[in-house]
C-alpha cells in the first residue's frame, strides 16, 4: 500500500489533462483544494461570436473583495474566461450555474448548483483561461481564496442566442453537479468496511511467513518468497486507505527513501525490507524479528479505528495509478522480488474495487459513457500487465523491453488521465 505518493503536483498535472473528458471546459487545471475569493472586474465587450472558432472571451479579475461581479455582456456558446488573481494567495474560481433563464435557484443554493467549468490552484499574479461551452441561463461566479470564505458573484442571465448563430454555435458542456460531504460519507464508510475485512487474510498470511521463516525448513526460503508474494499482493489492493494507517503504514510498507542508512538504516522495517532479505542470502535469524513484526503491526490495523477522510476517496482513486506509475513501475519500490507487474496488478486491482464503491456516485457525475470508459481503460490496462508478465516472468518493469514497458507505461497513463475524473467530480465544494 501507497504512503509516500507521488508530489500532489504531479498527480495535478494529470488531473488537468483528464478533466478536459468532463467536457469542453470542466477546468483546466485542478489543484491542492482550497478555500477561495475575489474582487471582480471584466472587459466590457468579450470579442468572438461564441462559435468554436471564435469563442466569446472575458477578461476577468479576482482577489478577496467580491467575486466577478462585473461580468456583463454575456453570450451563449463558447467562451474563453481569462481569469487574473490579482490577490496574495491561491485562488479556486468555478462558474456556476443552471441552464434554465432566469432561475435563481443556483444562486440561492449554491452548494447543489451545477458546476460548468473550473479552475483551481490559480496562483497570485496568475492568468489562466477558464474554457467552457455554455447555453441560455442563469449563472455566477464563485471564489474561494485559500484560508478564506467561498464567495459568491453577481447572478449573470445569459439570453438566447440570435437563431441565425444558435445553429452554428457548440452544445453546452455537460455539467458536473457538486458533491457534498453527506453523499460521500457513506461511500467512505462502505470502503473502510471493505479494507477491514482485508486485514485478517493478510494477517494470517504474515502469520504463515514468520511461522515458516523460523521453522527454517529446507526451502524456507522459496517458501516465504511465495507467500511474501501473496500478501503483499494482497496488502496493496488497498491504495485508497494509505493515509488511515498513518505511520504504522510507513513501517509495513515503507521504502528506504529518507532514511539515513538507506535500505541499510535500522529503521527500515516491514514488507520491502523483509524483501530485501529474502531475495538476497540474509539468515532466518535476521529475517525473523522483521516477519514476526510486520505480522504484528497488521493485527494492529485491525484494531485501530480505521478513517479515510470523505474529502479524499475520490483522489486517492485517482492517485493509486498515479503511485504505480512513479514508483512501482519506476522501480523504486523494487528490494529485489522484481514482483512490480504483480504490485501493478494489484495495485489497479484495488482502484477497480473503489470505482465499483462509488459507482452510483459517479454514474450521477460523469457524461454519459465516461464511467465505461473508465472500466474499459482498466481493462486493457490489466491485460497489458499480464500480457508483459506472462512474456517476461520475474522481471521488474524497468526491466522489460521498451516495447512491452512502453505499453505498460502507456496503458496506466492513460488510465489515470481518466481517473482524474473521478477526483474531480468527487471534490467537495465549499457552499458559500
Amino acid at each position: 500500500m501507497r504512503h509516500r505518493l507521488a508530489s500532489r503536483w504531479v498527480v495535478l498535472t494529470c488531473i488537468v489533462l483528464a478533466l478536459a473528458l468532463i467536457g469542453y471546459g470542466l477546468a483546466h487545471t485542478l489543484g491542492p483544494a482550497g478555500q477561495h475569493a475575489v474582487q471582480g472586474t471584466a472587459e466590457k465587450s468579450p470579442t468572438g461570436d461564441g462559435t468554436s472558432a471564435h469563442p466569446r472571451r472575458t477578461r476577468l479579475e479576482v482577489g478577496l473583495d467580491g467575486c466577478t461581479h462585473d461580468w456583463t455582456d454575456a453570450g451563449a456558446g463558447a467562451q474563453v474566461f481569462e481569469v487574473k488573481n490579482t490577490s496574495d494567495r491561491p485562488m479556486e474560481v468555478q462558474l456556476m450555474g443552471t441552464d434554465t433563464k432566469g432561475s435563481t435557484g443556483a444562486h440561492q443554493d449554491a452548494q447543489h448548483a451545477q458546476i460548468f467549468a473550473e479552475l483551481e490552484a490559480l496562483g497570485p499574479g496568475v492568468t489562466r483561461d477558464l474554457t467552457t461551452s455554455i447555453g441560455a441561463g442563469t449563472y455566477h461566479f464563485t471564489c474561494m481564496p485559500e484560508d478564506g470564505p467561498a464567495v459568491t458573484g453577481d447572478d449573470t442571465d445569459v439570453p438566447e442566442p440570435d437563431p441565425d448563430l444558435a445553429a452554428s454555435l457548440p452544445a453546452p458542456v455537460e455539467h458536473a453537479e457538486a458533491a457534498t460531504e453527506q453523499e460521500i460519507i457513506p461511500y467512505t464508510q462502505k470502503y473502510e468496511r471493505w479494507v477491514k475485512d482485508q486485514l485478517p487474510g493478510i494477517r494470517t498470511q504474515t502469520d504463515q511467513l514468520a511461522e515458516v521463516i523460523q521453522r527454517r525448513g529446507p526451502t524456507w526460503r522459496q517458501d516465504a518468497q511465495h507467500i511474501w508474494l501473496s500478501a503483499h499482493h494482497d496488502y496493496m489492493k488497498l491504495g485508497a486507505a494509505y493515509g488511515a494507517f498513518g505511520d504504522r503504514g510507513d513501517a509495513i510498507d515503507g521504502t528506504a527513501a529518507g532514511l539515513e542508512h538507506g535500505a541499510d538504516d535500522e529503521e527500515f522495517t516491514g514488507f520491502h525490507r523483509i524483501e530485501k532479505g529474502l531475495w538476497s542470502d540474509e539468515s532466518p535469524d535476521d529475517l525473523l524479528p522483521l516477519a514476526q513484526g510486520l505480522s504484528s503491526d497488521i493485527s494492529a490495523l485491525g484494531d485501530d479505528d480505521l478513517q479515510v477522510g470523505a474529502l479524499e476517496l475520490g483522489l486517492r482513486t485517482h492517485e493509486i495509478s498515479e503511485d504505480t506509475a512513479t514508483l512501482t513501475l519506476s522501480g523504486k519500490d523494487d528490494f529485489g522480488s522484481h514482483s512490480g507487474l504483480d504490485s501493478a496488478r494489484a495495485q489497479l486491482e484495488g482502484t477497480r474495487e473503489l470505482v465499483d464503491l462509488q459507482r452510483p456516485l459517479l454514474a450521477d457525475r460523469l457524461p454519459a459513457g465516461h464511467l465505461d470508459a473508465i472500466y474499459e481503460r482498466l481493462d486493457r490496462a490489466l491485460d497489458t500487465i499480464d500480457e508483459a508478465a506472462s512474456s517476461h516472468p520475474d522481471t521488474a518493469p524497468a526491466d522489460l523491453p521498451a516495447d512491452a514497458r512502453g505499453r505498460v507505461r502507456s496503458q496506466v497513463g492513460q488510465l489515470s488521465e481518466q481517473l482524474a475524473e473521478v477526483a474531480a467530480v468527487t471534490d467537495i465544494r465549499r457552499a458559500t
